[in-house]
């Protein structure tokens, strides 16, 4: 008789056991990666002698702007190269490592740590430069309306964050809709 209670009772704590995994992991999976304006920058300032690091968050609201397509992107990340009407995005969580020029002026310098992703654009894929006026990571938490005009691949260099909407195929996504935006190098804003 006590074996047989002590069976139930560990069949169960089991179950018990397992449900809990399953609620906490179902918790964790459901979170997503936040976009490269979301998530903290971390910038590492230094000469080689004496170094600092400080961590911007932006905590201000954006209001969506019309021609952003609904939903979540299937890539977000920071450009890398282009070929053609081809581009490499790196994705992952971004860093910022920042190197002082003579002249006093410091030049920031993006890393991600995730898989490399190819964005082909479609015939018909429509892209776009956000233009819009974000506010310091100091100033009081606001709410930002925000603003895309017509853009061109020409203009993607380092340090240009890029969302894309599309067809993902592996590494590969097929983009109906492309976003850039180019991050000021002395800030990362």
């Amino acid at each position: 008789m006590k074996h047989r209670i002590s069976m139930v009772v560990g069949a169960v704590a089991l179950v018990l056991l397992l449900a809990g995994a399953a609620f906490f992991g179902g918790r964790l999976a459901s979170k997503k990666a936040p976009s490269p304006e979301e998530q903290p920058m971390v910038v590492n300032q230094g000469d080689g002698v004496t170094s600092s690091t400080t961590v911007q968050r932006f905590l201000h609201t954006i209001i969506p702007a019309a021609e952003r397509p609904e939903g979540e992107p299937d890539v977000t990340g920071i450009f890398l190269r282009r070929q053609d009407r081809s581009i490499v995005v790196g994705t992952g969580k971004v860093r910022g490592v920042g190197s002082a020029a003579p002249d006093g002026s410091t030049k920031i310098e993006l890393q991600t740590d995730g898989p490399e992703v190819e964005i082909v654009l479609a015939p018909s894929a429509a892209v776009y430069k956000d233009v819009t006026v974000r506010p310091g990571p100091k100033e009081p938490p606001t709410e930002v309306q925000e603003v895309f005009e017509p853009g061109s691949l020409d203009e993607l260099e380092q340090n240009t964050a890029v969302v894309v909407w599309g067809k993902r195929s592996g590494d590969r996504v097929t983009a109906q809709v492309l976003v850039y935006r180019l991050l000021d190098a002395d800030t990362g804003n």
